[in-house]
């Protein structure tokens, strides 16, 4: 009875030291991926693809131990027009002043109007 009851305070002190790290979601929850294409039905909500060809490399998860856990993470989207920053926790894209007009262009344009 004595052993079985060492055993269980065992087990609940194990479960505790490892349940709250690997219960918190990680800093960045979207991948690369989701964030290319949420930037595309960004840039051009009538058509993503349109605005798929100015990623020029996959997006870049930046400074994660900085943010909360509730916040997410950001990303920064390098395009042909320059870098635009993304933040999970508002999924609010802001684009560089260098970025900024061209995609303002390409929103504006007839194929990109929803």
């Amino acid at each position: 009875m004595r052993l079985a009851f060492v055993a269980g305070i065992m087990l609940l002190a194990a479960c505790s030291a490892s349940g709250p790290e690997s219960a918190l979601p990680p800093t960045h929850r979207l991948t690369p991926d989701e964030v290319t294409r949420l930037f595309s039905e960004w840039a051009c909500p009538g058509r993503p693809s349109l605005a798929s060809v100015l990623v020029r490399l996959s997006p870049v998860a930046v400074d994660p131990e900085s943010q909360p856990q509730s916040q997410g993470g950001r990303w920064i989207v390098l395009t042909s027009v320059g870098s635009v920053s993304f933040r999970e926790s508002t999924r609010i894209f802001e684009p560089s002043e260098q970025a900024s007009r061209a995609i303002l262009d390409l929103q504006e344009a007839d194929g990109c109007r929803p």
